[in-house]
């Protein structure tokens, strides 16, 4: 396996950015507690709190590729997509139990589509698809249990990566990146 034969500065390099996320996590977590007032004055609650990182007893001691996939997931949506925290714990919770929905049986494939959608999800917030609202696809917060989540997971994300490359070819064609808002 890939993890096993990388060399002992790499482990520790996986190790501390663990321990930074869970840091940052925490603090951020601290802060979406609080509450701040908007310009009118009203009370309106801080963004949501960012995914919390993953124990080993999630991603298992020996595999690095899930530690890596799970970090790059927390990052990619604390990054772009906080909108979506939900969605992304509901994905996440599964954890390395064992999951019936076809096409997600097994953690380290699960994890790298996860992956993929918070790309693509991430790819459509920023300025190569013109900062896309997402808000439309809000109803993917109120998803809940494993069926639900991961039947809704698997047309979804052909669909983002689809929206994507529709998004980098009109901007290849017009040299200017579209904005829809």
């Amino acid at each position: 396996m890939w993890a096993s034969k990388q060399r002992p500065w790499v482990l520790a390099l996986v190790d501390e950015a663990k321990r930074r996320a869970e840091s940052a996590a925490a603090a951020a977590l601290e802060l979406s507690r609080s509450t701040r007032r908007d310009d009118s004055g009203a009370l309106q609650a801080a963004r949501a709190p960012p995914l919390l990182v993953a124990s080993d007893e999630y991603l298992g001691l020996e595999d690095l590729e899930q530690k890596v996939a799970y970090a790059t997931i927390v990052a990619l949506v604390n990054a772009k997509v906080t909108d979506f925290v939900p969605f992304f714990n509901e994905l996440l919770k599964a954890g390395g139990n064992k999951i019936v929905v076809p096409g997600f049986e097994q953690a380290t494939l699960r994890l790298r589509k996860i992956r993929r959608l918070a790309a693509a999800m991430t790819q459509l917030k920023g300025p190569s698809c013109g900062s896309l609202d997402l808000s439309d696809f809000a109803w993917l917060n109120d998803l809940r249990g494993e069926e639900d989540v991961y039947s809704t997971m698997r047309y979804l994300l052909p669909e983002m990566e689809q929206l994507v490359e529709e998004f980098l070819e009109m901007q290849a064609q017009s040299e200017t990146a579209p904005v829809w808002r």
